[in-house]
């Protein structure tokens, strides 16, 4: 079962970041200098449309790290079944939490 649970967390991360980058590409690739507000609006769409994959990628990956890490013992022995590669895709997310903390810290809430 915790197999099934970590191989689902890490193939739904994979299956969300290739649905971001193909809707970022798709939303930025009709833009052009000529766009005037339309490319503003689907910058901004492509931002926040990256900004949730981040935040669920991050999710994904630090449940299946620490399922990986407390059950390293119950998992096969097989390189998929490390922890660094969840924790992998969890890096992205936890750098910018920890950069908006820190901006947070030094700006002042």
């Amino acid at each position: 079962m915790i197999r099934l649970i970590y191989l689902g967390c890490l193939g739904l991360g994979l299956v969300v970041l290739i649905g971001v980058v193909y809707t970022v590409a798709g939303l930025m690739g009709p833009v052009d200098e000529n766009s005037g507000n339309a490319g503003a609006f689907a910058a901004f769409l492509s931002l926040g449309v990256g900004f949730v994959g981040v935040g669920v990628i991050t999710v994904l990956g630090l449940i299946g790290a620490s399922l990986s890490y407390v059950y390293e013992d119950k998992l096969p022995s097989g390189l998929l079944y490390k922890y660094w590669w969840p924790g992998l895709m969890a890096a992205p997310g936890v750098s910018l939490l920890i950069f908006v903390a820190g901006k947070g810290i030094v700006n002042g809430f």
